[in-house]
C-alpha cells in the first residue's frame, strides 16, 4: 500500500483493483490480526483484500493448524493413553491384592 497525505490513512489496491482504506493502520494492528487469525479465534474485524493478503492470511491459517492443532491433539491422546495405562496398571494391582 502506500499513503494517501490528502486523506491521511494508508490505502491499498484491491482484489479487483480499486484503491481503499487498509484497516492495517498500524503495525500493532496488523499484529492483532496476525495473532487472531493464528490462534484461530477469527473475529473478522479485520480481514486482507488484497490477492497477496489473501495468499498470506490463508497460509497463515493453515500454519495455525500444522502449528498449533495438530500437537495439541498429539498431546492430548498422549495424556489419554498415559490416563488409561495406569487405570490399567492400577485394576492388576487391586485384582492381584485381592487374590493374596
Amino acid at each position: 500500500g502506500s499513503y494517501n497525505e490528502t486523506q491521511g490513512y494508508y490505502e491499498r489496491e484491491t482484489f479487483f483493483g480499486e484503491r481503499e482504506r487498509t484497516p492495517f493502520q498500524s503495525i500493532p494492528d496488523t499484529f492483532w490480526w496476525m495473532i487472531v487469525t493464528i490462534t484461530t479465534v477469527g473475529y473478522g474485524d479485520t480481514y486482507p483484500t488484497s490477492t497477496e493478503g489473501r495468499v498470506l492470511g490463508g497460509l497463515i491459517v493453515f500454519l495455525s493448524i500444522v502449528l498449533l492443532a495438530v500437537p495439541i491433539s498429539i498431546v492430548a491422546v498422549n495424556i489419554e493413553e498415559a490416563a488409561n495405562r495406569h487405570l490399567m496398571e492400577a485394576r492388576i494391582t487391586a485384582k492381584q491384592s485381592d487374590i493374596k
